[in-house]
């Protein structure tokens, strides 16, 4: 009965991070491919800007709760060192852009909704979405082990 019960809560676990991960990365890729486009054809580059700014900080929270359960999965449950780099590399970039936020929000003058200095901005912005795309990258691997876990799976349900 122990086992099953250690399965059950494994599973819930699991499905849980699955879930916490889906949002997180899930919600940036919607925001990033969807939402920032349109907002800046309909109100304009700096104000989509200053909407972005408060998203993120909920985008970041959720991937900061989806790292520690990463964490349990690749150092209990899976153990593969490659799952290990994965997750390293996420949490560095998401460490990374928790330290670049604060930079880029000195910038924004929110009376005004203008940028101070646009131009050191943009270069400080140039930084933070390529640590974005290292992350969004990252992500797909983690998308790609766990898409090679369900496969194995499937084929040797006894594993």
């Amino acid at each position: 009965m122990s086992s099953m019960r250690n399965t059950t809560y494994k599973n819930i676990i699991l499905a849980s991070v699955f879930i916490l991960f889906s949002i997180w990365f899930g919600g940036f890729t919607f925001y990033a491919a969807v939402v920032i486009p349109i907002g800046t054809e309909v109100i304009g580059s700096t104000e989509q800007g200053f909407i972005t700014q408060q998203v993120s900080n909920w985008l970041n929270g959720i991937g900061g709760i989806a790292l520690i359960g990463l964490a349990w999965l690749a150092f209990r449950i899976y153990q593969h060192r490659g799952f290990k780099w994965l997750w390293f590399f996420l949490c560095i970039s998401w460490l990374l852009l928790l330290i670049l936020h604060p930079v880029l929000d000195r910038f924004l003058l929110p009376g005004t909704y203008e940028v101070a200095d646009p131009e050191e901005f943009y270069g400080w912005h140039r930084i933070y979405l390529l640590i974005h795309t290292i992350q969004w990258l990252a992500s797909l691997g983690i998308w790609g082990f766990w898409a090679n876990q369900s496969v194995q799976k499937l084929a040797n349900p006894f594993l």
